[in-house]
């Protein structure tokens, strides 16, 4: 799984989250945790996954864009 934090911090800016600390209040997710996987740190759990697609209201379309995009490097 590789995450598109590109398109993620896109969403962010969309819905007017100015920081991870922003979005990690609206979510419910530690800031810790939204932080390593933006920097791509670590791969979101199920639970994070979940709380984002909540938060940002996206479809399941959309949430499989962020969360399994194919990796642009190799």
């Amino acid at each position: 799984m590789e995450v598109n934090v590109q398109e993620l911090r896109i969403e962010m800016v969309k819905h007017g989250f100015k920081s991870i600390s922003d979005l990690a209040d609206k979510s419910g997710i530690d800031r810790n945790t939204l932080g390593a996987v933006i920097h791509q740190k670590s791969k979101p759990s199920i639970r994070t996954m979940e709380r984002l697609i909540d938060t940002f209201g996206w479809s399941g379309a959309r949430a499989g864009e962020i969360f399994f995009a194919e990796k642009l490097t190799q």
